[in-house]
């Protein structure tokens, strides 16, 4: 086979993927960028009924209150529960690994990892109505066994801590698995010459385990903001009724905007929420940037 027979061969190939990339990827963020910039009441409108607004939507939207309270649960959610996620992954992995050899870690680590095989939705139904609840809840009978006054979990900002806390309860399980895998692929050569030099527990994690896991704690970290940035599920399932200022995130404010409702006094403004998914894809894109230059690897080889 010649090599110009060779280059169309493997263009024959290549073609269906980027006509469909076009077509999923290219072309609706394309679109949608066009679109922040246009007014219209819906989504499928013609562009022969866009009106020109320049950057009118992006100006309504930071003076937005919902928009801005949206943003703020955000960096409570990215910033509280990162932080107590990546502590908890970091030390279930460091117990459950196989370096650890603790008796049982299997069991440990299949009962941690099982809310996350579950759907947001039914979890959060479930804290809800059974662990958040005011009158019979299990927090509540926790509460009245100790002789204290029962907490509104699910009313004013305690209903967001309740929220950040079942996400947390349910995450932490697949941060901890890739903690796990990252510390069971460090060689034992090292930890084994770190004993023979005096080192204990703690300086063998302090100066072998965490400074190899660093390109994995970026990935925690990575996936955790992305998470943050776009939630929706949970936030719905503690606000079911509709939008609230306690649990609203960009992305629930984007859809009631989309296709209507409370926040969206008149009708669906398919360009304001247009805008808001750019804004946030530009701040996913911000903190990605961000994570890989705090936590940049230092090419360590093992």
């Amino acid at each position: 086979m010649t090599t110009k027979n060779n280059k169309l061969f493997i263009t024959g190939f290549i073609m269906p993927c980027i006509i469909v990339l076009l077509l999923v990827y290219i072309y609706p963020v394309l679109r949608t960028i066009t679109m922040s910039f246009f007014h219209m009441n819906g989504v499928t409108k013609p562009i022969s009924a866009w009106t020109w607004g320049g950057l009118d939507n992006y100006k309504r939207l930071f003076q937005s209150p919902d928009f801005l309270k949206s943003l703020w649960n955000s960096f409570k959610y990215l910033t509280v529960g990162g932080v107590i996620t990546v502590a908890l992954s970091i030390l279930l992995g460091v117990f459950l690994s196989g370096k650890a050899d603790m008796p049982g870690r299997h069991f440990y680590r299949t009962i941690i990892y099982m809310p996350n095989m579950l759907s947001a939705i039914a979890i959060g139904n479930a804290f809800t109505y059974y662990v958040f609840q005011e009158d019979f809840g299990l927090l509540t009978s926790i509460w009245k066994w100790f002789g204290a006054e029962p907490i509104a979990w699910m009313t004013g900002g305690n209903k967001f801590n309740a929220m950040l806390f079942a996400v947390i309860f349910c995450g932490v399980g697949y941060y901890m698995l890739l903690m796990i895998s990252g510390i069971e692929s460090i060689p034992d050569d090292l930890y084994e010459a770190a004993v023979l030099d005096g080192a204990g527990p703690f300086q063998k994690f302090w100066n072998i385990t965490l400074p190899l896991m660093k390109g994995t704690i970026r990935t925690i970290v990575t996936f955790w903001s992305i998470g943050a940035m776009q939630s929706f599920a949970w936030n719905q399932a503690f606000s079911p009724l509709g939008a609230e200022s306690s649990t609203i995130s960009p992305i629930v404010y984007m859809y009631e905007i989309l296709f209507g409702s409370a926040l969206s006094q008149i009708e669906p403004d398919a360009g304001l929420g247009a805008a808001v998914g750019i804004v946030t894809a530009l701040m996913v894109q911000i903190i990605y940037t961000i994570c890989n230059k705090a936590l940049a690897s230092d090419d360590l080889e093992f």
